[in-house]
């Protein structure tokens, strides 16, 4: 008769056998490298790295060049404006003083009376800058698309994505995936990290590995860092308690053990061929997300980070996708958005 250790060996080994494996055997090409480049530090650094690409990848790199022009208008029209509305004030001001009656005539040239008038008209998307590029985007299908976060814009005035990139993340008619470069680049080392939310959609964990070996220069490692916010844990601790159960704290460190448990078994199913010599190491934090990401960031020094943002009926990018890759850009560190 089998002993009961036996036994259990034996129960473990069909348990394994019978576990689901991803096996990583080939890669996502690059096929197609596209670039936009604007008269900002981001965008210079945003070229500087489309063209190690290129060379990295024997691709031709194709590049858009664009400057947010209206901006400037905008920018002057406004001053225009505040230098009328300040010399009707101060003749109002001082014919007050003087107590008389004063009648004001604005005298306009014509060529800045149409400039008024076109700036103040309606426009349709495509003859806006932002439907020009979504457009030029669409027709390209870049597999890899490099630009300056914020684009077109300082980080001062629009925070790390800006106006122009939050349009074209947020867009699912285009579905080139975005390398976003910062204004201020963190010295970096040579790993790629990688990170993944809880309960994110299946196969996130091989995409990030297959899109990682697809674009890395030789010998780059592999992190991916497996995320477990607190906030999370205690909503579903909540959800999970019974009534008569008291002790909150104690079902969170259960819930906590178990979504942990679950998340190594999802990175211990993924096997990646010997052929591609990759060093790939995971880890699972729990704790606030931006606490998370700047840890680790700090504590791996990459040379980029890699972020998958599954699309769903009403949010193409995702939130968390859109909270990691702000936080990475604005630490200095270049984002890779995938998405499906």
């Amino acid at each position: 008769m089998p002993t009961e250790s036996r036994i259990e060996t034996v129960d473990k080994m069909f348990q394994n056998a019978s576990k689901p494996r991803t096996i990583i055997e080939d890669i996502d090409p690059i096929t197609k490298l596209g670039c936009i480049y604007d008269a900002t530090p981001q965008g210079e650094n945003g070229l500087n790295i489309a063209t190690e690409f290129a060379k990295n990848l024997h691709l031709p790199l194709k590049t858009f060049t664009t400057n947010d022009y209206y901006y400037d208008f905008k920018k002057t029209i406004d001053e225009i404006n505040n230098k009328e509305v300040d010399s009707r004030n101060y003749i109002d001001q001082f014919a007050s003083e003087e107590e008389l009656e004063v009648e004001i005539k604005v005298l306009m040239g014509g060529k800045i009376k149409k400039v008024f008038a076109m700036m103040n008209s309606e426009f349709e998307e495509k003859d806006k800058l932002s439907g020009l590029i979504t457009e030029k985007l669409i027709e390209n299908n870049f597999s890899l698309l490099v630009a300056g976060s914020p684009l077109m814009r300082a980080r001062e005035d629009t925070g790390t994505l800006g106006y122009y990139l939050s349009i074209l993340l947020k867009n699912p008619k285009i579905h080139s995936n975005f390398f976003l470069v910062p204004d201020q680049l963190t010295k970096r080392g040579d790993s790629m990290l990688g990170f993944v939310s809880y309960k994110q959609k299946e196969g996130t964990i091989s995409t990030i590995i297959r899109r990682g070996l697809s674009i890395r220069k030789q010998s780059q490692n592999i992190t991916i860092v497996g995320l477990i916010e607190e906030n999370t844990l205690e909503m579903i601790a909540r959800s999970e308690i019974d009534e008569e159960e008291a002790d909150l704290e104690a079902k969170i460190i259960e819930v906590s053990g178990r979504i942990k448990d679950k998340f190594i078994e999802n990175f211990e199913e993924v096997d990646i061929s010997p052929k591609f010599e990759l060093n790939f190491n995971y880890n699972i934090e729990i704790g606030n997300l931006t606490s998370i990401v700047k840890d680790q960031l700090e504590k791996n020094n990459p040379s980029f980070v890699l972020v998958r943002s599954v699309s769903t009926l009403d949010e193409h990018l995702h939130s968390n996708a859109e909270s990691i890759a702000r936080i990475a850009l604005g630490e200095g560190y270049p984002v890779l958005i995938l998405y499906d």
